[in-house]
C-alpha cells in the first residue's frame, strides 16, 4: 500500500466501520490526492454521485413483527407510494 493513496486508510475503516476518526482520516486522504489530482478528483466525483444515487433509491430494510394478533393490514418495506387500504384511488 503506498503512502497518501488512502488504501491503509480504508482497510482500517473496512475493520472497524463505526470507527469515526478512521472515516475522517479517510477523508483528508481523498480530499489531499482529488486536490493533487485532476483525473483521481474527477473519478471521485463520479464515484460520490452514484453512490449518492444508490443512497436515495436503495438500502436494506429489516422488519419484524411478533406477539399479539394483527386484524388490520401490515405491510413492511421501504417507500411505499399509492397505497390504500380498503378504498380505491377513484373512492378517495
Amino acid at each position: 500500500m503506498s503512502e497518501g493513496s488512502g488504501e491503509a486508510e480504508l482497510a482500517r475503516l473496512a475493520r472497524d466501520p463505526g470507527d469515526a476518526a478512521a472515516a475522517r482520516a479517510l477523508s483528508v486522504v481523498l480530499h489531499r490526492r482529488a486536490a493533487a489530482d485532476a483525473e483521481f478528483e474527477e473519478r471521485l466525483r463520479r464515484w460520490d454521485e452514484a453512490a449518492r444515487r444508490i443512497s436515495l433509491t436503495g438500502g436494506d430494510v429489516h422488519n419484524s413483527i411478533s406477539g399479539g394478533t394483527f386484524s388490520a393490514p401490515v405491510i413492511q418495506g421501504r417507500d411505499f407510494t399509492g397505497t390504500n387500504f380498503g378504498t380505491s384511488p377513484a373512492d378517495g
